[in-house]
């Protein structure tokens, strides 16, 4: 990412917990997070609501292991385009699982898949 960006970047973790995870943090102008879970934010990282979020311009949204876990990642991936400008670099990170890896087809998932408490999306 660093080629797109300039440090000091203003960073928003979307869905990022705590934010003791995002990137450029120690890097960044500004760094907020966007989560529904009631953590509190590590040193540094502000957290903001999704209007928040709207009124603010950041160079840098992040969405690193949220999609998997979300009845509607298009909705979200919606949510995050009215958050960004025309200089915003998006990053989405989304886990390969092994069994999406070694599968033929969904249906060879849905036989061999196990616990479905997490991971409700799998991405080929």
């Amino acid at each position: 990412m660093s080629p797109y960006l300039q440090i000091p970047v203003a960073v928003l973790d979307y869905g990022g917990d705590s934010g003791k995870n995002t990137p450029y943090r120690e890097q960044s102008s500004v760094c907020h997070v966007y989560d529904i879970s009631d953590v509190k934010p590590v040193s540094g990282v502000a957290k903001v609501s999704y209007e928040q979020a709207i009124r603010n311009s950041y160079d840098l949204i992040v969405c690193s292991n949220v999609l998997e876990h979300v009845p509607y990642p298009a909705s979200i991936l919606s949510d995050i385009c009215r958050i960004m400008t025309d200089m915003s670099v998006l990053y989405l990170e989304l886990p390969y699982e092994r069994i999406m890896r070694e599968s033929q087809d969904f249906a060879d998932v849905l036989l061999k898949k196990r616990h479905w408490h997490e991971h409700i999306n799998f991405f080929h």
